[in-house]
């Protein structure tokens, strides 16, 4: 169930990655994200930033599936790479299936010098395929 990341070019998204990758929605989803910054960890306290992943349908609909730091997903800074450990139970995935656009983003809340709510950044963007096994 990998999910795979590249730097971004031209695209359809502002987002500093693209993203692609399946997830079988009968099984745990158990997956380390590797997240960089100009070919290394991310600068700052990522451990302690709100990190959310969200599945749309479509760019025009609401999220229908999320998680964060409060529930599923774990950050540990590593000396290459910010590491988002997930771990979905699959009873949260058993409803999804087909394709969806995933997004990955951070907001730093002790940054508030440019918004009130704190700093959020858009990490990655792009087509997830969920499928109905095993």
């Amino acid at each position: 169930m990998p999910i795979n990341s590249s730097r971004r070019s031209a695209g359809d998204s502002a987002a500093a990655c693209d993203l692609e990758g399946v997830i079988s929605n009968g099984v745990t989803w158990v997956e380390d994200l590797n997240i960089t910054e100009d070919g290394t960890a991310v600068a700052g306290t990522p451990t302690v930033w709100t990190w959310t992943i969200t599945l749309k349908e479509d760019y025009d609909s609401s999220p229908i599936f999320s998680i964060s730091t409060s529930d599923y997903i774990d950050v540990t800074q590593g000396t290459d790479s910010t590491v988002l450990s997930v771990g979905v139970p699959k009873s949260l995935l058993t409803n999804l299936k087909g394709d969806y656009l995933m997004d990955i983003k951070s907001i730093d809340g002790s940054d508030l010098s440019i918004d009130p709510e704190g700093r959020s950044r858009h990490w990655a963007h792009g087509p997830i395929t969920v499928r109905n096994e095993p």
